[in-house]
């Protein structure tokens, strides 16, 4: 049974984090933030007491105090876990609320906020007027954000807590005490300054995911409908010549169909190995690197074969302490384009060396073929590469790769050189637990 009074002694502690201006501007950061990513037009944070709402940090005014039954955050609040509405007025738990009747919100999405003590305070929450719905990639952005204001907001509660403790017990004699409330600020201090570090990184990841959200939006829409209309064309073709009985023209259109459906659904395989890359599920294991690239080249056999590509080993075995599916997803995505982007002028070989250096595991994988003059734009989704060629491709492999690698607390660079070649380098964290065999 949650402790009300202690509850509504939180909350008033909490609400009066909005009278400090560096509080009030790292959270106003995390609503815009919010806003921005999933569209909508306006983010707040709620603390619930046992009578009323408040609302804070948002720029929507009409939502400031609101009688606890007319707020929708109680249902988050008991969920203990993310409430997404799509529509509010077709939901049985929210057409009654005097805000959606009288138009002031339509979709909401809210994450519960639980403190350090496991006090559910309240829900950080976007709001838009229309109808709508967010992605599950939007999601765990928001999962994210939640979890860095209730930190923040947790860290300024213990400082104030503090310094009213240094106000109240302050004693010049008594020195002891002085040092300690001294060493209790200077790791406090410490913990804001972390916290203030792990804000602005996430900042930095969560606006490159929000461009990359805007991009997909644009680039899905244009590649799933090109295959859609060339399906359609033929179609009609077909349709026009059925009268003429013209078997031959039909079965050349039903190639062109096939070609386009087999396009589309590679695209959207592809759509969703990208979406997958950045989870992980904690799982971690010693993996031999020679028997990740002999799978590998088990896995790419057709394009080997019909290329007579050569694959070189290193020359030493290491084993490397970590998820399997990753390492072996990343390596086979570097070396298959190793492999599609060859050279006319030579027999595609691509080269893999992987050895330990201090604390990290160092893994390159060099091929000869054609090169790119664009490493700098490689990994971002949909890139294509400038090869000047016709070759196949969504644009979304090394972006793959690169949620791969930032999952895996990787650092990565490459170089290359038009005709010549590309070259990628890795370094890995070493656990301790990897070894050369």
């Amino acid at each position: 049974m949650v402790n009300l009074i202690d509850r509504n002694k939180l909350v008033r502690i909490y609400r009066s984090l909005e009278e400090i201006d560096s509080t009030k501007a790292f959270l106003k950061e995390y609503l815009t933030l919010a806003s921005k990513i999933c569209g909508t037009s306006d983010a707040y944070i709620s603390l619930l007491d046992d009578e009323k709402q408040y609302s804070l940090f948002k720029d929507n005014t009409e939502l400031d105090i609101i009688p606890r039954e007319q707020a929708i955050c109680s249902y988050t609040m008991q969920r203990k876990d993310i409430l997404i509405i799509e529509d509010a007025k077709s939901d049985e738990r929210t057409k009654h609320l005097d805000s959606v009747t009288q138009g002031k919100w339509s979709f909401y999405a809210g994450i519960p906020l639980i403190n350090d003590e496991g006090y559910c305070i309240g829900a950080f929450c976007i709001i838009d007027k229309n109808s709508k719905n967010i992605t599950e990639e939007q999601v765990d952005i928001l999962k994210i954000l939640a979890q860095q204001i209730m930190s923040t907001l947790d860290n300024q509660r213990s400082l104030i807590d503090l310094i009213k403790k240094i106000n109240t017990n302050f004693k010049p004699a008594d020195c002891a005490d002085i040092y300690c409330l001294q060493g209790e600020l200077a790791h406090l201090s410490n913990e804001v300054v972390k916290q203030n570090d792990i804000i602005r990184e996430q900042k930095v990841r969560l606006e490159e995911v929000n461009d990359s959200l805007s991009t997909f939006a644009h680039v899905t829409a244009h590649d799933l409908r090109a295959p859609l209309r060339t399906i359609k064309s033929f179609v009609q073709l077909m349709e026009k010549d059925l009268s003429q009985n013209a078997v031959d023209f039909n079965k050349e259109y039903m190639s062109f169909i096939k070609n386009g459906v087999k396009d589309m659904d590679q695209f959207i395989l592809d759509l969703l190995t990208l979406a997958k890359a950045g989870h992980d599920d904690g799982s971690q294991e010693l993996i031999s690197i020679i028997n990740v690239l002999e799978l590998v080249k088990s896995n790419l056999k057709k394009e080997i074969d019909e290329t007579r590509a050569t694959i070189i080993f290193p020359d030493d075995d290491l084993l490397i302490n970590c998820n399997k599916t990753k390492i072996i997803q990343l390596v086979q995505n570097i070396i298959s384009n190793g492999i599609k982007y060859h050279s006319d002028e030579r027999i595609p070989e691509i080269k893999v060396t992987a050895k330990k250096v201090k604390d990290s595991i160092h893994i390159t994988i060099a091929d000869n073929g054609i090169g790119m003059d664009n490493v700098d734009e490689i990994f971002k989704p949909f890139t294509r590469l400038n090869t000047g060629g016709n070759f196949e491709g969504s644009g979304i492999g090394l972006a793959t790769c690169k949620r791969v690698l930032d999952s895996m607390n990787a650092n990565y660079s490459v170089q290359s050189e038009l005709g010549k070649g590309t070259t990628f380098y890795f370094d890995f964290p070493d656990s301790g637990k990897s070894t050369m065999t």
